[in-house]
């Protein structure tokens, strides 16, 4: 619980320990993503991360309905239900951030378009390196 408090809080997954990757991967219903660094890769973004809890899960199960399933003990149950109040608690101000962030890049990528500095087909180039993991 104090790692994912603190993953939000400092808004960075590298506050992510081994004994709370593990509760998700084995009591919240995510896959392993062959590690821990790969699972930190694949919720980099931490809207991704909060709608795991929030929203639903990677089985594409409500985490907010723990209290309807026998299969999770009264501990697990008490512990799903502090992680979701503490994302709830962290929601708003980490996607207003990151969107404030991606509104403020994208008003300076219009203006490097616009002066000449990059062109469509390098930004779709550089767009489409990044989402290929070169960059």
């Amino acid at each position: 619980m104090r790692s994912i408090e603190k993953v939000l809080k400092k808004k960075d997954l590298k506050y992510l320990t081994k004994e709370a990757y593990n509760f998700i991967i084995l009591k919240c219903g995510s896959i392993a993503h062959f590690s821990i660094e790969g699972w930190r890769y694949h919720y980099r973004d931490l809207r991704y991360f909060l709608d795991f809890f929030l929203v639903k899960n990677e089985y594409g199960e409500c985490l907010a309905k723990v209290s309807e399933h026998d299969y999770w003990s009264v501990e697990d149950k008490e512990v799903i239900r502090e992680i979701i109040a503490t994302c709830s608690k962290y929601r708003e101000s980490i996607f207003s951030e990151l969107e404030r962030g991606e509104r403020k890049q994208s008003v300076e990528v219009a203006k490097r378009l616009m002066n000449g500095e990059i062109t469509l087909k390098q930004l779709f180039n550089s767009y489409a390196d990044i989402q290929h993991g070169e960059r």
